[in-house]
């Protein structure tokens, strides 16, 4: 019993020493941040984990990222002695929650078009392990300018408002569906069956840019399954009769989503003649 009572102090007084050690060099890394502040007269504000940060421009609009975001950004990582231990030149694009906490708290207090200067604590950055040339238990300065924020959600609901303004300045009369697909029927077809979703069909087809400029066009009628096409497509063929035709109005994550595909960028919606020959 006696050994056990030694084991639960000595154990208690090694979870003390630890707290203790880590508020000292949180209070160490503050003051040093502080100094570096004074020195470089930096306009800074701080939040209550301890981040710092300066604000060189504020940015545009009032959209920020969230911890689902991923965003587009250059950086230039510094030592507080002035020593660049990392630095992106050419805008990159990673998640916010993948990200050291600092920076996941300060990405989020910027809009698009900002630059900010993070002036991170280590128990915010690498803490006591460090990470490759930083040292633990080093606090760190970043400039990090945001480009763009790409947030599924936000990004859907943009091209929502753009697929609308697009078809009615172009006259259209057209339908939405739940997933947000919207469509035009330009010519209803015949007889009263539709395809499965796992039909295969017979189409001709011409897919255009919301500005207009033509993507990909068939040259002749093709057949494909409905579960190998973009979901846009599976979904919209199946409100067809033979003989009809669509026009289908294309949300990015209904088409080809922020991969993009060859000539199709990342996040965009894209426009659909489709003609429904045979299934």
């Amino acid at each position: 019993m006696k050994n056990l009572h030694l084991l639960l102090f000595l154990l208690i007084v090694t979870i003390s020493m630890s707290c203790n050690n880590e508020e000292k060099q949180f209070e160490d890394d503050l003051e040093a941040i502080k100094n570096y502040i004074a020195e470089n007269n930096l306009d800074a504000q701080s939040t209550a984990s301890g981040l710092h940060y300066v604000v060189i421009n504020e940015g545009t609009g009032t959209i920020k990222p969230d911890l689902v975001s991923q965003v587009k950004v250059t950086y230039r990582g510094e030592l507080l002695d002035g020593e660049i231990f990392e630095k992106q030149d050419d805008p990159t694009i990673f998640a916010v929650a993948g990200v050291i906490e600092g920076w996941r708290e300060g990405l989020q207090l910027m809009t698009v078009g900002a630059k900010y200067q993070f002036l991170i604590p280590s128990k915010l950055a690498y803490g006591e392990t460090g990470n490759g040339s930083i040292a633990p238990d080093t606090p760190l300065f970043f400039e990090v300018e945001l480009f763009d924020i790409i947030n599924e959600e936000i990004i859907f609901q943009n091209q929502l408002l753009t697929i609308a303004d697009f078809a009615n300045d172009r006259g259209y009369d057209y339908e939405v569906t739940a997933s947000g697909l919207h469509y035009v029927v330009v010519e209803p077809g015949t007889g009263t069956d539709m395809p499965a979703e796992d039909a295969n069909v017979k189409t001709t087809y011409r897919g255009e840019f919301l500005s207009g400029e033509v993507f990909d066009e068939s040259s002749s009628e093709i057949e494909f399954n409905l579960q190998n096409v973009i979901a846009g497509w599976t979904e919209g063929l199946q409100l067809m009769k033979k003989e009809s035709t669509y026009y289908f109005i294309i949300p990015s994550r209904l088409a080809y989503g922020q991969q993009g595909q060859n000539s199709i960028p990342p996040n965009t919606p894209l426009f659909f003649e489709v003609n429904l020959i045979d299934f």
